[in-house]
């Protein structure tokens, strides 16, 4: 009889651990997104297993007072097994349940303000970068350790050529459409620890041109703001299409590889940036088209292509589709068709033109556009 009890004693909070696990799935669609959604998995987990010792205490305390599991196979080690996977399903989809407010993103934010907050970045603040700043001769900027650069070359002469390479791509289109004006103020969008923006120095230096750089990774910011001039305005910005700038009050705006990952609210942010341009200023922003569709088609192979591109592209060599939304905030791509990336974007700019990528930049399309 006692053996049975003991059994039933562990079915039971085993339903009870589905019942739970159920009426988490019910409620997911109505949390919100919750501050320190670990320690909340956690602190609500315990408190979960806690109500169920004392659930099945208070139902079946009296019927077995003098029950002993410890002399039984059935014991104290199934109970405390049982126990411990109801934990674990209940923390995770507690985390799940938080996480599916912010896309798999390790951000407290809600996911149309998403961040990446140095506390989510780092043990320890401030930041560990892995090494000192790269003092280079020539450079008067100084260059992040290897493990700061967002996947660029550790060696410092490739990174500083890629960085120069594209910044002469987006200084070329200045050049003719705008002039190398004195006291302008450019911005990058996206600008990491500042590759490109860097190689805008000299324009700084000779011309009193105003820098700003915003980037949604706060380390990166950090590392800018630690060793880079005070001059040079740098901030951590959010995926919510807002800039702290006033109307009208920028010259240019650059970004390399971001609209490639802005899913939603693409026409809000085109009409923030247009907001801050000065009339007749320029926005300079690559995107995805059809030689970057061809590109990540022929390389579907490659390990960060597997990880990054939506299988549905390689479906089709060639691009088969106005346009494509695939995946979510920081991994998100996005697709536009030269054709209807004029047209749509032709509603919040002039479109003076469509640069296809030479081999200076593989295989992204720059959209160059006045306000």
């Amino acid at each position: 009889m006692l053996r049975r009890l003991k059994r039933w004693f562990v079915l039971k909070i085993q339903q009870i651990a589905r019942n739970e696990a159920q009426q988490v799935a019910r409620n997911e669609a109505q949390q919100v997104a919750r501050s320190e959604a670990q320690q909340v998995a956690k602190s609500e987990a315990r408190q979960v297993a806690s109500s169920v010792v004392r659930q099945i205490s208070a139902e079946f305390g009296q019927s077995i007072p003098d029950a002993a599991p410890t002399d039984d196979p059935i014991s104290l080690v199934d109970i405390r097994a049982a126990l411990a996977a109801h934990e674990v399903a209940r923390e995770h989809a507690i985390i799940n349940r938080t996480l599916t407010m912010t896309r798999s993103e390790y951000t407290v934010m809600p996911r149309f303000a998403f961040h990446q907050p140095l506390d989510y970045l780092w043990d320890t603040l401030p930041p560990d970068f892995g090494g000192p700043a790269v003092l280079v001769a020539g450079e008067e900027l100084p260059l992040p350790p290897p493990g700061m650069r967002g996947g660029y070359s550790a060696d410092n002469g490739e990174y500083l050529a890629t960085g120069r390479n594209h910044q002469a791509i987006y200084l070329e289109q200045i050049e003719k459409h705008l002039g190398l004006s004195e006291n302008a103020t450019i911005m990058e969008f996206g600008c990491a620890t500042g590759r490109v923006l860097r190689h805008f120095n000299k324009q700084r230096n000779e011309l009193g041109w105003s820098m700003i750089g915003c980037d949604v990774q706060a380390d990166h910011v950090e590392w800018l703001r630690q060793n880079w001039p005070d001059d040079i305005c740098v901030y951590v910005g959010s995926v919510f299409p807002k800039l702290p700038f006033e109307d009208n009050s920028i010259d240019v705006i650059y970004g390399m590889s971001v609209f490639t990952h802005i899913k939603y609210h693409w026409d809000f942010w085109l009409l923030e940036l247009r907001r801050v341009l000065k009339p007749g200023g320029l926005l300079l922003q690559t995107i995805h088209a059809e030689r970057a569709w061809s590109f990540y088609h022929a390389n579907q192979e490659l390990d960060w292509v597997k990880a990054a591109i939506s299988p549905r592209i390689f479906q089709a060599k060639e691009m088969d589709v106005d346009f494509l939304l695939s995946g979510d905030i920081a991994v998100s791509q996005v697709f536009f068709k030269q054709e209807v990336a004029r047209k749509y974007w032709g509603r919040y700019f002039n479109v003076l033109d469509i640069v296809s990528p030479d081999d200076r930049y593989w295989f992204q399309d720059l959209m160059v556009c006045r306000k």
